[in-house]
């Protein structure tokens, strides 16, 4: 909350004094001299802007997302940081289709995970999966996007927008061991107030070797 900052001086005049005499005029002297420099002074007391809740107060920065990419770039820093908070913030709010949020895993990873586990998948249930993976995984986080271009319009969405073939790269290191996820996914997101946030993520194997997010969240932990 704002606080103002303010400071009252009263400085005394010349006059009689109680006791006959008159006040020496050097007291009043003094502190006109430090009434005038205390406008400068005032500087030190000016009320700060309130930190972002994401910013300085997570160590995780926060970038206002303003436009796509930098949603792309807040969840790149907040996955790098094994951190939920700003990923959470990433995710719309809504509690309907068809902007409420949803995963969607590739259709081959179905064959590992079963149709069951994925179905219903919400914000509350994506966010809870990464929290747990970053808690019980050890070792370090090194994740990239690599777009494939700008994002395409949606066909009756005016205010939405999506990456097609989105390329993630996640790599886990601890001494001695390292593991890799990869994929792409189809990203979308909604413009709301100025302000961008994903609501549908559909996840895609990229043909390598590596498993994809899809199972990580399946899997719940990172197996080296």
């Amino acid at each position: 909350m704002s606080q103002r900052w303010s400071s009252r001086r009263e400085c005394p005049g010349g006059g009689p004094s109680r006791r006959g005499g008159y006040r020496s005029r050097a007291p009043l002297a003094g502190a006109l001299l430090f009434l005038a420099a205390f406008p400068l002074a005032c500087g030190l007391f000016r009320t700060r802007q309130p930190e972002d809740p994401g910013g300085s107060n997570t160590g995780v920065k926060w970038l206002n997302p303003t436009a796509p990419d930098s949603v792309l770039r807040n969840i790149q820093v907040t996955f790098n940081a094994k951190s939920v908070n700003n990923y959470d913030r990433s995710l719309t709010d809504e509690a309907v289709p068809p902007h409420k949020f949803g995963f969607e895993p590739d259709p081959a990873d179905v064959a590992l995970t079963g149709e069951e586990f994925f179905a219903n998948w919400d914000k509350a249930r994506e966010v809870n999966t990464f929290s747990n993976i970053f808690q019980q995984s050890p070792g370090n986080v090194s994740f990239t996007w690599t777009p494939s271009g700008d994002p395409l319009s949606v066909p009756d969405q005016p205010n939405d927008r999506f990456y097609e073939d989105l390329a993630y790269r996640m790599v886990w290191t601890r001494t001695g061991a390292d593991t890799t996820f990869s994929g792409k996914c189809d990203l979308y997101m909604r413009e709301t107030s100025g302000l961008w946030a994903v609501y549908r993520w559909v996840d895609k194997q990229d043909g390598s070797a590596n498993a994809t997010l899809g199972l990580l969240r399946w899997k719940g932990k990172v197996v080296y």
